[in-house]
């Protein structure tokens, strides 16, 4: 439910309660608002949320109202509803003001106002009656580090403690020990840091995980595990997020004291355990940290990130694109499971570390998958710069720069030529050839625009400082406001949003006046969105106070860019709530303001696929064949980038336009799709492979199965035989001719032997290899017998069936939906040849694997057992 979606229904409550508010007693209201309490207690915050609402309603006591208020905008920042719920408490008289401010603070963090909340929860802080003084200093001081005032955080921490006594003070002071063993401020976090006799039992295992932290960046390894040690292996009191941490912390102890095998070995064994774990990035972070350069083909590491990766099924409306092309910018379903979106990309880096051309095909081809399964995740947008610095190692220019195009269209991060040259100087940098570097620095400034620019120039400076030390003298902090600059420019130069928006929160707390402060400003906003995850909440507020000075930042395109920041927000703003109207209508806005500017581009491509996403194709399609011709060059011309045509863009558009009208609503727009993705395949760019594949799929949903075989042998004659394309092609060509031939034995002799040729590429795949044998048991179960042509091929098929069952052995299979479609297959085939005392095991067996139809598959053995009479010995 949205933000508006709540405060509507929690209004619509309070009407159907005033309608009949004249029958309520005193005893009633004492009981609804028993009942509104025992619901808050539950933690139940909409249903509170809608009876505190009915309660204000009725109630004539103003402070009374105004408690109530309180207790509502709680339940509604809960819900994730901040905006609903500062205009209930700014509707309210001035009662309980202290406990007005702390919620008002919050709803103002909720809205990403950090500079706005924090003067509010300050004013709370300085009531000496407030209730939250604690819980009011924490939410300051986090709010305080997210704008990058460190020393105000702790300012915060400290003076509450000192106000403070018992567990309230040492829930700070661990907080605050915290938070400087993190700065690596040790001596002065053991000082903070109380007494393990006096902290509560609460706290304890957050101080000890700080303890520990400790012990390791002081170098007593040993100690640290043992400490850490104890966190893991007792959870009792523990948040997910402490003992999730601690696991962590023995892993790095380990790594201290015993190496990369032995603290690998810790995570893999958590992952195990945890899947779903909140800390993944920092898990895989140190997995591939720990992973040697070269790989052995048997690394126990690279063994179980390809068991953790499951084989995808191609969806009814679209393909999974296992082939090397940036499928990012489709509009796909969102998968579930963040394990298999790490574990692709980690292996992916694994592959390229073993440094053959089956591995680092393979490594794309990881890569790939990741930014179509997951094109929402941030390692879709790490997976684009990863694989463009890998093309620009092996000299594959054109490759990479394909890719950082896809990247800046779809993850909203520059990608142009010029950034491609500007890493391969970041990599002529690092490998230390600084002249080239320099040399490739200037290139760049001259392809790309504006600030840009600059920061390519200003790190040919820095290269040529890099050659030559006793230039170095110029970055002298002696010299102010050059250090000042250099910092500045080192933090736009940084490809990495992750790596940039600290080191840009650093200038603006060093440097708040700085005569560039807006441009850092409005540079933090643009990275903060392209981080990970996005971080909208900082990117509001750093145009907050771009707004706050009244006047644009003093840098070109400032307005373009503040435009182009503020649909990002709305976009994301969109996905949270489900609400897209207001980034569709400010895409608009961008496109009628500067039709013919690189900033319509971007907001038409934005405009697309939020029409897409919101079920409006016709026009969707409308916007992307604009874009598309745009970008498309003249027939005859090179199929080439330059200065007015961009080729990855129009076939992304022409892609997306055929996704469109094949999902329109006449027949007319499913036909004209054909042609659409024809001019897709007919550009030279990545993905050409995949507006194939997704005619062939198209021209089997028009039920056009004679030329979607036809087009499918044709693609598959030209795809050698290794390439990862013939399993996705191979499918599809199946499921033609399985739709083509039910009645047809010879169709279905040519299914089954597309799925026997598929089934190599399953060895390493168990959900591919589940999928396969179901459609080979369909396919089995409709062949005659050659010994009995009146007889189907059903013993063949039991035997596809059961061999998942046989290959899961005991153990859980990866993945149930294609499991248990085999194995309840198998089930309604014994059955059928009433063979009970089978089809009663094999149910058994089914409902011991525990999975989501474990009791159906008791459940029927049991009716079987009754129904046929047949007991255990």
């Amino acid at each position: 439910m949205t933000r508006h979606a709540t405060a509507a229904a929690l209004a619509t409550a309070a009407i159907l309660v005033m309608a009949t508010a004249g029958l309520a007693t005193a005893a009633d209201a004492d009981a609804a608002r028993q009942r509104a309490d025992e619901a808050y207690q539950l933690r139940l915050w909409d249903v509170a949320a809608r009876q505190y609402q009915a309660l204000i309603a009725r109630e004539e006591d103003p402070r009374a109202r105004a408690s109530l208020a309180i207790r509502t905008a709680e339940c509604l920042i809960r819900l994730g509803s901040p905006e609903a719920a500062l205009e209930l408490l700014e509707s309210q008289p001035a009662a309980h003001p202290a406990a007005v401010d702390f919620w008002r603070g919050q709803a103002l963090a909720g809205l990403g106002r950090f500079a706005e909340a924090v003067e509010a929860l300050g004013r709370s802080l300085e009531n000496p009656e407030s209730p939250f003084r604690i819980e009011g200093a924490l939410t300051s001081a986090s709010l305080m580090l997210s704008l990058g005032d460190f020393d105000g955080a702790l300012r915060v921490l400290a003076d509450a403690s000192a106000a403070s006594s018992g567990n309230g003070r040492i829930r700070l002071d661990v907080q605050r020990a915290a938070m400087l063993a993190d700065a690596g401020q040790l001596e002065e976090a053991r000082a903070v840091l109380p007494e393990e006799a006096a902290i509560p039992a609460a706290h304890l295992p957050f101080a000890r995980l700080v303890k520990a932290r400790c012990l390791l960046a002081e170098g007593a390894a040993e100690e640290a595990a043992g400490l850490f040690a104890t966190l893991v292996e007792d959870p009792a009191g523990q948040s997910i997020a402490v003992h999730h941490a601690a696991s962590l912390g023995l892993s790095d102890a380990v790594f201290a004291t015993s190496g990369a095998d032995a603290a690998s070995r810790i995570l893999l064994a958590f992952l195990a355990e945890h899947p779903e774990s909140p800390l993944l990035d920092g898990v895989f972070s140190r997995l591939l940290m720990w992973l040697p350069a070269a790989p052995a083909a048997n690394d126990p590491v690279m063994a179980k990130l390809a068991e953790w990766i499951p084989q995808p099924s191609p969806p009814a409306t679209g393909l999974i694109q296992l082939g090397d092309s940036p499928a990012a910018a489709w509009p796909t379903s969102r998968i579930t499971g963040e394990l298999a979106a790490f574990a692709m990309f980690a292996r992916a880096v694994g592959l390229h570390r073993i440094g053959t051309p089956a591995a680092r095909h393979e490594a794309r081809r990881l890569l790939s998958r990741l930014r179509l399964e997951f094109p929402s995740h941030f390692l879709a947008r790490r997976s684009l710069i990863t694989e463009g610095g890998w093309r620009l190692e092996q000299g594959d220019t054109a490759g990479a720069l394909h890719r950082l195009a896809v990247a800046a269209e779809t993850a909203r991060s520059p990608g142009t030529r010029g950034e491609a040259i500007f890493l391969e100087a970041h990599a002529a940098a690092k490998s230390g050839d600084t002249a080239r570097s320099a040399a490739m620095f200037e290139k760049a400034s001259t392809l790309l625009e504006d600030d840009l620019a600059a920061i390519a120039s200003y790190n040919a400076a820095i290269a040529l400082l890099r050659e030559n030390p006793e230039v170095e003298s110029l970055a002298d902090p002696a010299n102010p406001d050059l250090a000042a600059d250099l910092a500045l420019e080192r933090a736009l130069a940084n490809p990495s949003p992750d790596a940039s928006v600290p080191a840009l929160d650093a200038f603006l707390a060093n440097h708040p006046a700085h005569p560039r402060a807006a441009e850092a400003r409005l540079a933090a906003a643009e990275r903060a969105l392209a981080s990970t995850p996005p971080d909208v909440s900082l990117a509001r507020a750093q145009l907050d106070t771009l707004e706050s000075l009244g006047t644009a930042p003093p840098v070109p395109n400032a307005r373009t860019r503040i435009s182009l920041v503020q649909l990002r927000i709305a976009e994301n703003d969109g996905r949270a709530t489900g609400a897209d109207a207001p980034a569709i209508e400010l895409a608009r806005a961008i496109i009628a303001e500067s039709p013919e500017s690189p900033a319509a581009a971007e907001a038409t491509l934005t405009l697309g696929r939020l029409l897409f996403e919101a079920g409006d194709f016709n026009e969707a399609r409308i916007n992307f064949e604009k874009l598309a011709a745009a970008n498309t060059p003249a027939a005859g011309s090179e199929q080439q980038a330059d200065d007015a045509h961009d080729p990855a863009l129009a076939q992304t558009a022409w892609l997306l336009a055929a996704r469109a009208a094949a999902l329109g609503a006449t027949t007319q727009s499913r036909e004209e799709a054909l042609a659409l993705f024809d001019r897709a395949i007919a550009i030279d760019a990545p993905l050409r492979d995949f507006a194939r594949l997704e005619k062939a799929r198209h021209l089997i949903d028009l039920n056009r199965l004679d030329a979607a075989i036809t087009f499918l042998r044709e693609s598959i004659a030209a795809i050698p035989a290794e390439d990862p394309q013939q399993l996705p092609a191979g499918l599809l060509l199946g499921e033609a001719v399985y739709a083509k031939g039910t009645g047809d034995p010879a169709s279905l002799e040519e299914a089954l032997a597309i799925y026997d040729g598929l089934i190599p590429h399953a060895a390493t795949h168990p959900a591919l290899f589940h999928r396969l044998q179901y459609l080979r048991g369909m396919t089995l179960e409709k062949l005659p017998r050659p010994d009995a042509p009146h007889l189907r091929r059903e013993a063949e098929a039991i035997e596809a069936y059961y061999s998942v069952i046989q290959r899961a052995g005991d153990q859980p299979p990866v993945e149930w939906e294609w499991f248990e479609r085999c194995a309840f297959a198998a089930l309604a085939l014994l059955e059928k040849a009433e063979r009970w005392n089978a089809a009663i095991n094999l149910a058994r067996k089914i409902a011991a694997f525990n999975g989501p139809r474990a009791n159906d598959a008791a459940e029927r053995a049991s009716q079987l057992q009754l129904k046929h009479l047949i007991w255990e010995d």
